[in-house]
C-alpha cells in the first residue's frame, strides 16, 4: 500500500520518539551545557523527523531522496554528539542504550530508503517500437539487460561514495566537538589540575601506528595533565599532522585563543578527506 502521509512513515514514527528521549536525556545534563551539548543534540535529533517530513510533503522522488540524506546527516551528528557525551564527566554513567538502539535502527531505515530511492529512477527508459508483434528481439533484450545493469552499478557506487563521505563526515566533526569542548573549558577557566588558578586546555594529534588526539590541561602538553585518549576509527587516518609527527592545539585560560593551525584526515583509500582549521578564536571544517 502507498503511503501518502509522512506521520505514517515508520522511520518519522521512530525519529519522533528518538527525539522525546533526546530530550529526557539532555535534561540530566548541566546547565551549563544548556548553549552547548544539549542544545546541539536536541538540533540533530529534531532535524532526523523534520526533514523526512518536509522531503515526503515535496512529492518528487528527487526531493525526498535529498531530504533524506540530510536526516542522515543529522543521524550522524547525533551519533557523534552521543559518544562525546559518553566520555565526559557528566555523563558517562547515563544510560544510552535505548537512544543508541533507536537511533541505530532509524539509520538503518534511512539508508535503504535512500538506496531504494535512488535505485529506482522516476525517469523511464523506453525502448523503440518495432513493427514485430513478437515481444523483445534478442538485440533489445540485450540492451535491456546492460541498462538495468548499469544503473544498478550507478546506485551501488553512489551509495558507497555517500557512506565513505559520511565516515569521514562523522569523524572530522567529532574532532571539531572535543576542539570546541577544550576551548569552552579553557575560556570559562576550568580547573584540571585542582589548584583554584583555572587552566588553558588543549588537544594532542599524533601521528603513529595508532593515530590518536588527546585532551590535556596545562600551557604545554604533559601525559601526566592527560584527561582523555581518543583513536581515530579505522576507517579514517591523519594526513596532518604528517606520518611520525605530532601537533599541539592549545587554547589560552580565559581568552580561548590559540596559534593558528590545520588537522586533515583522510580515509585509507584516499578517497575522501576533511581538513579542520583552527583559527585564532574559531574552527570549521571542510
Amino acid at each position: 500500500m502507498k503511503i501518502d502521509s509522512y506521520n505514517k512513515l515508520i522511520v518519522w514514527q521512530k525519529s519522533i520518539e528518538l527525539v522525546t528521549e533526546i530530550y529526557t536525556l539532555t535534561n540530566k545534563f548541566p546547565t551549563s551545557e544548556l548553549y552547548g551539548l544539549t542544545s546541539q543534540m536536541r538540533r540533530s535529533a529534531i532535524s532526523i523527523p523534520s526533514n523526512i517530513a518536509e522531503g515526503r510533503r515535496r512529492g518528487t522522488r528527487k526531493d525526498f531522496r535529498s531530504f533524506l540524506l540530510n536526516a542522515y546527516g543529522s543521524g550522524a551528528e547525533l551519533e557523534t554528539h552521543i559518544e562525546i557525551a559518553k566520555r565526559l564527566p557528566f555523563g558517562e554513567k547515563l544510560n544510552y542504550q535505548k537512544i543508541e538502539n533507536l537511533l541505530d535502527e532509524i539509520m538503518r531505515m534511512l539508508n535503504r530508503m535512500i538506496f531504494n530511492l535512488q535505485s529506482s529512477p522516476s525517469t523511464s527508459y523506453q525502448l523503440p517500437a518495432t513493427s514485430s508483434s513478437k515481444g523483445f528481439s534478442l538485440l533489445e533484450l540485450i540492451i535491456s539487460l546492460a541498462i538495468i545493469a548499469l544503473l544498478g552499478t550507478v546506485a551501488g557506487l553512489t551509495l558507497v561514495n555517500y557512506q565513505r563521505s559520511m565516515a569521514a563526515d562523522s569523524t572530522a566533526r567529532e574532532i571539531v566537538g572535543q576542539l570546541r569542548l577544550a576551548q569552552r573549558k579553557a575560556v570559562s577557566g576550568e580547573d584540571g589540575d585542582l589548584n583554584g588558578q583555572g587552566d588553558s586546555w588543549g588537544i594532542r594529534f599524533s601521528n603513529s601506528s595508532d593515530d590518536t588526539y588527546q585532551v590535556f590541561y596545562g600551557t604545554v602538553y604533559n601525559s601526566a595533565s592527560t584527561t582523555a585518549t581518543v583513536y581515530l576509527p579505522s576507517s579514517a587516518v591523519f594526513t596532518n599532522p604528517t606520518a611520525g609527527t605530532s601537533t599541539d592545539i592549545i587554547f589560552t585560560k580565559l581568552s580561548g585563543t590559540t596559534t593558528p593551525a590545520t588537522i586533515s584526515i583522510t580515509l585509507p583509500d584516499g578517497s575522501d578527506s576533511r581538513t579542520i582549521t583552527i583559527a585564532t578564536s574559531t574552527i570549521s571544517m571542510q
